[in-house]
């Protein structure tokens, strides 16, 4: 990890201080808010975890577009949606940027259905802005579009709550019991502590070290784990996956700067990106994992 003295971490850590300041604001877009989305030859379709019950699928040339409101120019986080009726399709979304129009390709992978998935962080001028879904799958798969959300800075998406089979909002996690929950679960914890400050070996409401986090972010479906690194890694009732078949919900593992042991955890969210406590950003922070060097591993949480 970088210097946290160093005139570049300290220049971040002013711009996330600078969006605290301002007002919270999000906006949610779903394929059926009424004039705030077009998609021309797209089907209409109804599904399991689909956004407010309906989404759309691709079978024409045009993107859907959505279209949302920018109160102030600022960073923005950007979310997208699909339900569980997703083939795996590798979608291209276009946010439309300060600079103009980013694309970023996101798996479209049942694994995160039916949740928030963050697409990233873009610079945003005020005014009525859009975000586009590409009809054509880049590698295969069928592209679907249901819902996206923005919200100002670095936090949590509004609603980050389960949408039922039927289309019936829960004000609670999709878990049954505490003994049977789903990665979604995992990440919704976790995205409750974002803008938290990050402080070594600290475990409190507003202040964590990584350890901690993790640690809070399973603690309401029974685990208990220790604030160790390696003791998380030792953790009886979590078993190892390989890095190809990571899914939201999972810790991950990183030994930075060669170190020869685990030096830090996070909370993988779903295209490449992690939940962590971030020293380099002195705060919880949701951020794409290739940045952390050292990646060592990563487990799966047991439901029973």
């Amino acid at each position: 990890m970088s210097d946290p003295d160093s005139a570049e971490v300290i220049a971040a850590r002013e711009d996330l201080a600078e969006e605290e300041r301002l007002p919270d604001y999000s906006q949610i877009v779903d394929n059926a808010t009424r004039g705030a989305f077009r998609a021309p030859g797209w089907k209409v379709e109804r599904g399991s975890l689909s956004h407010e019950g309906s989404y759309v699928v691709a079978e024409g040339m045009k993107a859907a577009r959505f279209s949302v409101k920018i109160p102030t120019t600022n960073d923005y986080s950007v979310y997208a949606w699909w339900p569980q009726a997703a083939k795996s399709g590798t979608a291209r979304y276009g946010v439309q940027t300060a600079s103009g129009t980013k694309w970023e390709e996101v798996a479209q992978e049942a694994g995160s259905s039916g949740m928030w998935v963050k697409i990233g962080n873009f610079a945003m001028e005020e005014g009525q802005r859009s975000v586009q879904v590409a009809a054509r799958s880049v590698r295969g798969g069928q592209i679907v579009a249901d819902a996206v959300a923005v919200v100002r800075g670095e936090a949590a998406p509004p609603e980050d709550q389960t949408i039922t089979a039927s289309g019936g909002r829960s004000t609670t996690t999709d878990s049954r019991s505490l003994e049977r929950f789903s990665g979604r679960d995992v990440v919704r914890q976790a995205r409750r502590h974002l803008g938290d400050k990050y402080r070594y070996a600290t475990c409190s409401r507003s202040t964590k070290s990584c350890t901690c986090l993790t640690k809070m972010a399973v603690k309401p479906f029974g685990h208990k784990m220790p604030l160790t690194e390696s003791g998380q890694w030792q953790y009886d009732r979590s078993r190892r996956i390989d890095r190809s078949n990571l899914r939201p919900g999972d810790e991950v593992f990183f030994k930075e700067g060669g170190s020869n042991r685990i030096t830090h955890v996070g909370i993988y969210s779903g295209n490449g990106r992690i939940v962590h406590a971030s020293s380099y950003f002195g705060k919880v922070v949701e951020k794409e994992m290739k940045y952390i060097d050292g990646y060592s591993g990563a487990k799966r949480f047991k439901s029973r």
